[in-house]
């Protein structure tokens, strides 16, 4: 739901996996604890990402050009400045405090 809501807004919105929100900064022991028991959990939520990732730039300008139509230059524009606010958005989540920390926590727990 959380990513279908995402895409209707334009953006792509990369979700936390299950669980990983159900406890606090203060709380290292659970995180830990959560770490351990979920890295393949976690390691898929992060090829889903990678996928949603790739899928926003995989999409081209030309696509009009290619379905048969005649797009004027303001079709060009809209795409790049789509495009520009979804990377963003990624961007932004990739690097906001809750990503950071489960980041660190991640490289801590890191599987073969």
């Amino acid at each position: 739901v959380f990513v279908v809501a995402g895409q209707v807004k334009g953006k792509t919105l990369l979700p936390l996996p299950v669980g990983a929100d159900s406890f606090t900064d203060n709380d290292d022991e659970k995180a830990e604890r959560y770490l351990r028991n979920s890295i393949h959990q976690i390691e898929g939520v992060i090829i889903g990402w990678s996928h949603q990732v790739h899928e926003v730039l995989r999409r081209k300008s030309s696509q009009p050009l290619f379905e048969g139509l005649n797009p004027e230059p303001m079709v060009e524009i809209d795409f790049w400045e789509s495009r520009a606010r979804n990377l963003e958005c990624i961007f932004d989540q990739l690097r906001s405090k809750q990503w950071y920390q489960r980041r660190v926590r991640a490289s801590h727990g890191r599987s073969a």
